[in-house]
Parts: C-alpha cells; structure tokens; sequence
C-alpha cells in the first residue's frame, strides 16, 4: 500500500453525515476507499469534540468510486477516526449510501491519547 498524506476533492455537500452514511474519500487518482459513520454528535469532556463524528475507514481499496465497498470484514485502514464535518463541507468524503451499523462494528474496542497529558495512560473511550 503507498503511503498518502492529502486527499482529493471528489463532491462538496451541505449535508451533515448521520449514523450508518457510507462514504468514499480519494487518496490519489485511481485509489478510492469506503468510511462508514459509527456515531454523530459525540459527547465529550473536550470540548473541541463536542458534536463531531466517529467514523471508520475501510482497509479495502478500490479503483473505481463504483467499485469502493465499505467492508469490516477486511480490516481498518487507519484506526478509528473523530472527526468533524469538514470532510464532506469540503468534498474530501462523498456520501455513497447507508446502512445499518453492525454490532460487530459499534462494539469495536478502541482508544485514544491523551495529546496534551503525554505522561497519561492510553484512555479506552466508548462514545
């Protein structure tokens, strides 16, 4: 897998995601892959997260939008990821679908580092 740092514009929207969107965003001409949002709106005791959004993203790629499927099953290609609305007011994530959020993908076990507290433990976060 090549290594990527920026994405490519696919479509802007208005649009707020909601549970269960899936969506493609595009690392490099030719390279799609598939998120799925877990959650909206989170609740947070940083409020710089207040009201963003879980999301995941699939390990599988694709080489055409078409063909870009969101599939658990494969793996993640980074780790879960908190996020604002950003992705899609922007166009960098295309809504494609929606479907139902497994129990398999709600319960997926996952943490996050405390960036400002270098020192703290890894916290295990349930949003």
């Amino acid at each position: 897998m090549d290594e990527f740092t920026e994405l490519l514009h696919i479509k802007k929207t208005r649009k707020k995601p909601k549970v269960g969107d899936i969506f493609i965003l595009q690392p490099k001409e030719g390279l799609y892959y598939s998120g799925k949002v877990i959650k909206t709106g989170i609740e947070s005791i940083n409020p710089f997260l207040n009201g963003w959004n879980l999301i995941y993203i699939s390990g599988r790629p694709a080489t055409d939008k078409k063909e870009a499927k969101f599939d658990f099953s494969q793996g993640l290609l980074i780790p879960p990821v908190v996020t604002n609305n950003k992705g899609w007011y922007d166009g960098f994530f295309e809504t494609i679908q929606s479907e139902e959020i497994s129990d398999q993908e709600m319960n997926l076990s996952y943490g996050f580092w405390d960036e400002i507290k270098k020192n703290t433990k890894m916290n295990m976060v349930k949003f």
